[in-house]
């Protein structure tokens, strides 16, 4: 009979790849720094020319807007509900509310960037972060981030 010998497996160890081996915190400074600097370069008619996309949308609202603000100054109430857009729609979310929210930041900030490019960035960081949460490398959650700002959002 033959005695059977164990043969030993030699375990191959994986050196880490060039991007794994890069200081994480440095990594997520240099990922927004190219997400924003993404978001200048392909809004650079928002961001510098100051101009703005037409749309339909943008017609309606100012219609909508003309309505409720003629009943307050004919009136001298405070509209709560347009019957005129879509047999209908209360107004009252737009009044102006003491709590803090992202939405005062982005539009304290509206002289110095433009309110959609902050929105934009506030996106990016959350699909990063989100991406980044998931488990993924940090190059998805950049690729993630980069693709996200490509989106049209507004249009």
């Amino acid at each position: 009979m033959s005695k059977k010998t164990k043969q030993k497996k030699t375990e191959q160890k994986i050196s880490p790849s060039m991007f794994e081996r890069l200081n994480q915190k440095k990594i997520v400074g240099v990922c927004f720094l190219i997400v924003f600097i993404t978001l200048l370069v392909f809004y650079k008619p928002f961001v510098f020319e100051k101009l703005e996309p037409s749309g339909g949308d943008r017609i309606g609202s100012i219609g909508k807007t003309h309505q409720y603000t003629q009943y307050n100054k004919t009136t001298g109430e405070t509209a709560l509900w347009n019957p005129n857009i879509f047999c209908g729609l209360p107004i009252y979310y737009n009044l102006n509310s003491n709590a803090f929210h992202i939405d005062k930041l982005i539009s304290a900030l509206d002289s110095v960037i433009d309110w959609r490019i902050g929105w934009f960035i506030v996106g990016a960081i959350g699909m990063y972060l989100l991406i980044q949460m998931l488990g993924f490398p940090w190059y998805y959650s950049l690729l993630g981030a980069i693709i996200f700002l490509f989106f049209p959002h507004f249009q």
